[in-house]
């Protein structure tokens, strides 16, 4: 059974010297399955992505307990006027994992959403026992000052076109404050098992150079390329991906 929750996160403003109290829900799914209740793998979703984007993924992990979050201004969760840097978004996560009381979790980060996981998983190393990265280089990247206009023109993502899933203005604040972090010298230091899905057709988003550098800096790293997609890792069976990841997860129990 599918339960959708909401984690409350505060967060300190100032406004015009007065320090002010905002309180933000973030919503997110829990399958509630049996297996690794105490370890579940959390998804997070792309950049516009949220937990709807993920139901059928979370109901075919079946007995495997996975949660899936909408991050800030996506889904139903809250969409603050300011706030979208990196480490915003790192703290949505915090939230879900303190709202759920969780000690261990492994992380599976999809698209730029891999940039949070990533960052996440390397404030808290002792905590993530297990990374997976769907489709993205090791980078936090630096938006363009161009990049809304450009992308609120792609075509619709799953049915929906991107100003569906998020604001504009919540679009124009993620681009003014998002900052270039490159995390792959800083992954030499994390000791999990990690996997990479990486689509073989020419929309994928990690470049081969890019991925001989996460070998670089996780020679073990268990690498899964897909045939016949691109970007979209999951289009158009999203059963082997979710055998892959039941399989890795068996693997490092």
């Amino acid at each position: 059974m599918i339960t959708e929750k909401f984690a409350k996160h505060k967060k300190q403003q100032t406004t015009q010297d007065t320090p002010q109290e905002t309180i933000l829900n973030i919503q997110y799914l829990d399958n509630e399955g049996n297996k690794n209740q105490d370890c579940p793998l959390i998804i997070i979703p792309g950049l516009t992505e949220n937990t709807e984007d993920y139901r059928s993924f979370l109901e075919e992990m079946q007995d495997d307990r996975c949660i899936v979050l909408s991050l800030r201004a996506r889904g139903k969760s809250s969409a603050p006027e300011k706030g979208y840097t990196l480490e915003d978004h790192i703290a949505d996560i915090e939230a879900v994992v303190s709202d759920l009381s969780l000690n261990n979790y492994r992380l599976f980060g999809y698209s730029r959403g891999a940039s949070y996981a990533l960052g996440f998983a390397l404030k808290y190393p002792e905590n993530v026992k297990a990374l997976i990265i769907g489709d993205y280089p090791a980078i936090h990247s630096r938006l363009p000052e161009t990049w809304v206009d450009m992308f609120v023109k792609l075509p619709p993502w799953h049915g929906l076109s991107t100003l569906e899933r998020m604001s504009l203005s919540s679009l124009n604040m993620l681009q003014k404050d998002s900052k270039e972090v490159i995390f792959y010298d800083a992954l030499k230091s994390l000791e999990i098992p990690m996997m990479i899905f990486k689509g073989e057709l020419k929309s994928s988003a990690l470049s081969e150079e890019m991925l001989s550098r996460y070998v670089d800096a996780v020679p073990l790293v268990n690498i899964i390329r897909i045939s016949d997609t691109g970007h979209d890792i999951f289009t158009p069976n999203m059963q082997r991906i979710v055998k892959e990841v039941i399989r890795f997860c068996e693997v490092i129990d």
